[in-house]
């Protein structure tokens, strides 16, 4: 764990100029935090499908540091792991809509690792919400992540 003293912002977080990183393997770890379980499983309902879901990748980060956005708000969040072939390549409602899910590196100046999950329809981001393919793919998702740390709040 990391110690949150005067400055709780690790210097490696910060982008200070480094690119965009495209690449993303398989087995590479996305972080992602949450404040709430059920059960066994991340709440589904702490899960943005639509139309990105934060997340910081494993390249750049340490799993813990995914509390350190917006410091102090979310210390007492919990927080997991799943990989990047853990996000369904796609989810299909019952009328047929399709849509595609692909993570994408979005560095923030004050954290390169910052990525995020981005849904798309005729390959242009969701802005609108389908509630069919959202449930689903927050299920699939909350089944999928290791929790690492579990939240201290209700």
């Amino acid at each position: 764990m990391i110690s949150f003293s005067e400055n709780p912002i690790p210097q490696e977080m910060f982008r200070n100029g480094r690119p965009v990183d495209p690449i993303f393997l398989p087995v590479e770890e996305l972080y992602i935090r949450f404040d709430r379980i059920d059960g066994e499983n991340v709440d589904p309902a702490c899960i943005k499908a639509h139309p990105v879901q934060s997340v910081n990748r494993s390249k750049y980060s340490k799993a813990e540091w995914v509390l350190l956005s917006r410091y102090p708000q979310f210390l007492n969040w919990g927080y997991g792991s799943f990989k990047v072939s853990d996000i369904p390549e796609s989810i299909t409602s019952e009328f047929g809509i399709t849509h595609f899910f692909k993570v994408e590196h979005a560095p923030l100046d004050d954290n390169y690792s910052h990525s995020e999950v981005r849904a798309y329809k005729n390959r242009k981001i969701v802005g609108r919400k389908n509630d069919a393919i959202r449930l689903k793919y927050r299920v699939i998702l909350s089944q999928r992540i290791i929790i690492l740390k579990m939240p201290e709040i209700n």
